[in-house]
Formats: structure tokens, sequence, C-alpha cells
């Protein structure tokens, strides 16, 4: 399957009929621009693959912040890439995907104005997309919010421009861009016709959608099989899925109706073992059973 990311996504209507949905939890990081914490802490990576198996996932989505350069991920000193890979294969819970979490400042944006930026940015992906490579990684999380939220066609010709430029050398490595932006589905569909590539989606974010004033179920029918990933979660201040606004049984539905069959992770503000598997058995019950 990762060896061939375009082919796989090509024929995804067919393939996810087939598929079960599977659930992935965060690694811990801060939201930009707040001091709320999202996703669930270990004291590091490799532990965290035991501990995403007892709480019950089938994988893990890690995240890269703006001290990256320290980051053992990123330098590829020691073991860690290997070890990941390693315990991945023990716990049969998956590295499944990479938040570009730094992304979301604009010194770090493939769709800077600034060419000094976008030029950082393409040489950061290239380096991410063989890290992500040699860890087993088959998704990254290219996000667009904060101070590189898009707000001109200016962006967003940037944005085409640069990730047509890493698409190929995603489809080699057989590894997903997912672009999780501000935009609404026409506007995203838009932007991956334009960079024509299979292995570019957009990676959907429940909250997202409905606190931009988007209907969230609208939103997932238009994009349909052009999602590779979703961001679970309700209001940032809301830890318990099924106490906020969002329907989750209807959007859920809109998931079977358009043959979304992956990844669905929970991005939500608590450390609370018990909460966690709480959110984990409610979404498996939207999902599997519609209760």
């Amino acid at each position: 399957m990762r060896g061939d990311c375009g082919g796989y996504y090509s024929t995804i209507e067919e393939d996810r009929k087939e598929r079960a949905m599977k659930y992935a939890l965060m690694e811990k990081f801060q939201m930009h621009n707040t001091d709320t914490m999202f996703g669930v802490a270990s004291s590091d990576r490799v532990e965290l693959f035991t501990k995403a198996q007892q709480l019950g996932f089938d994988g893990i989505e890690f995240g890269l912040n703006p001290d990256y350069t320290q980051d053992p991920f990123w330098t590829g000193k020691g073991d860690l890439r290997q070890e990941m890979r390693e315990a991945s294969r023990e716990t049969g819970v998956e590295a499944r995907s990479l938040c570009l979490h730094l992304l979301n400042h604009e010194e770090y944006s493939p769709a800077s104005t600034d060419a000094a930026y976008r030029s950082t940015a393409r040489q950061l992906l290239e380096h991410v997309l063989e890290a992500c490579h040699e860890t087993g990684i088959s998704v990254i999380l290219v996000p667009f919010f904060g101070t590189a939220l898009l707000q001109s066609t200016d962006q967003i010709d940037h944005l085409v421009d640069e990730i047509s430029a890493c698409a190929a050398m995603a489809e080699s490595v057989g590894i997903c861009l997912g672009l999780e932006t501000s935009l609404e589905a026409a506007d995203n569909l838009a932007i991956l016709e334009r960079i024509a590539s299979d292995t570019v989606r957009v990676y959907f974010d429940t909250a997202n959608a409905v606190f931009l004033g988007y209907d969230v179920v609208q939103e997932a029918l238009d994009l349909g099989s052009r999602i590779v990933q979703v961001h679970i979660k309700d209001h940032p201040e809301t830890p318990v899925l099924g106490k906020g606004e969002i329907d989750f049984r209807r959007v859920a539905q809109a998931f079977h109706q358009v043959g979304f069959g992956d990844y669905l992770v929970l991005e939500l503000p608590t450390s609370d073992d018990s909460v966690t598997q709480a959110n984990l058995s409610y979404i498996k019950r939207m999902v599997e059973k519609g209760e």
C-alpha cells in the first residue's frame, strides 16, 4: 500500500468499501497561539505505541513543532526512527501520520508570500518526507492556520506551486500529503484540481468545519473520496465527545455515504486515559452502530 500511494488512492472508492474504519490517538502538542494542550502524553515516542495499544487504538499521529531542529525524529540522530518502526511491528499499532504543527507559523509555510519562507518550507517538507519514509509513516498533515492562514489568492497560488513540487517525491516514497485549511470544500477541491496529484488529499477536521461556519456533514459529502484522514474533535474546550455541538452520528453517516473507511484521529484536550478511552468507545459506536 505505501509503495504506491497514488495508485492506492486513485482506487479509493472501491477499496474503502472493503476496509473497516481505524482509530488513532495524537501525540501531545500545544495548539498554536494558545495554552491548550491536545493529545496523549507519554515519556517518549517509542513508549507511546504501547500506550496506544493499551487504550485500544490502531495508530498514532505524531507531531513536529517549531523546536524541530532539536527533535531526534528530524535530526536522525540515534535510533529513534528505527525504534519507532520496531515498536509498531511489536505492538501492531501503526505509525500512521505526522502533523507538521510548525507550518502554522508563516516562516515555515509553503503558502507564504515571502520567497525565503517558501524555500525553507520546501526543504523542510523534503526532509520530512525522507524521515517519514524511513519510519513507516504514510500521511503527512500540512496545515494552514495561525499566522499561515490562507487569506489571499497569492497564498493559494504559492501553496499550489510548492505542494506540486513536493508531490512527485511524496508519491515516489508512498506518502500522502493531507492539506488542512480554513477553506470550504469547493475551494479545497479547486486546489487539488490544480495540483493534479493523487498523492495530495484533504485532511478533514470536524470542529474546523463547524466553527468556520460550514455545514460539517455537507463538507464531508462534498469532499468525498478526496479525504485522506479525519481529525475528530468538537469545541477546543470540550474534552468529551457527544457533549458539544457536533452531531457525530450524522457525521459518521456522511463518511459511510461517501465510502470513507480510513483513520479517524482523536484530537482532544484531555490527558485522562479513562476519558480518552470513553471518547474512543463513543466514536466507535457512532461509526459502527450509529447509536
